[in-house]
């Protein structure tokens, strides 16, 4: 890797390192977040297992065989919903709360300070949306529930990693243009709303066990992400961020 590139990464990984450190001192913010995080989960597992008895009596169990997957992915979505709020405030909270002056002053270049604040805003919910996860398989075992099939499961991991990879790029595009927390949060519709839509297409190839589909699936949900990132990076510059006063997309 070229030394340039290298420096230019320790210094976006500096801004990253500094934004989970405050993020993690807001108990306010975390502790909300994990408990709803780990109760998620239990809940899932006991409509699995509901499921599960009610197809067995009509002798229809692989319908239920179709939904614990479909409920893996519903968790792995859950958490990334609750911590996008802290993508949307990566530069508009900053700017209200007026921290963000000292860190734009920076000899950072643009891209390095957009890439840290992106890694920083990506860790929180990726990390929830597994901590939910394993809670659940940890479920599923504790309930003697089948586990999906290990295709599935890969393929669910691996969605749910890039859908969280696009909503917190959205939410930082977002968090760029905004002019307040408030207006930022009105605007996130436009990345909740179309990604519950994205899920319920995804869950019908489930049901369906189009594989090769739902490969297509994630490709296609990596390949908006990186779109969304490089839009992120050719049209951030913080001269702008700090004389907008108001919304534009």
């Amino acid at each position: 890797m070229d030394r340039r590139l290298r420096e230019g990464l320790s210094m976006a990984w500096l801004v990253a390192r500094r934004e989970l450190r405050d993020q993690f001192r807001d108990w306010r913010v975390i502790v909300p977040m994990v408990f709803l995080t780990v109760f998620f989960p239990f809940l899932m597992t006991a409509t699995a297992a509901a499921a599960l008895d009610f197809t067995a009596q009509y002798g229809t169990p692989i319908i239920a065989e179709r939904l614990v997957p479909f409920f893996l992915m519903v968790v792995g979505f859950f958490p990334i919903t609750v911590s996008l709020v802290i993508g949307l405030e990566a530069f508009v909270g900053e700017k209200e709360r007026g921290t963000i002056e000292p860190l734009l002053s920076s000899p950072l270049e643009d891209w390095q300070l957009y890439l840290g604040k992106l890694i920083a805003s990506t860790s929180v919910p990726l990390f929830t949306s597994y901590l939910g996860i394993s809670v659940y398989l940890l479920l599923l075992v504790l309930r003697g529930i089948p586990f999906p099939e290990p295709i599935i499961l890969v393929q669910t991991i691996i969605l749910t990693s890039v859908q969280a990879t696009l909503m917190v790029s959205g939410a930082i595009v977002i968090s760029t243009q905004a002019t307040s927390v408030r207006g930022a949060n009105l605007l996130s519709s436009f990345v909740v709303i179309p990604m519950a839509i994205l899920i319920q297409g995804e869950s019908i190839l489930m049901f369906w066990g189009n594989n090769l589909v739902l490969w297509l699936a994630v490709l296609s949900v990596a390949i908006l992400a990186a779109l969304l990132i490089r839009l992120g990076l050719s049209h951030f510059q913080r001269e702008a961020l700090l004389g907008r006063e108001i919304d534009v997309l």
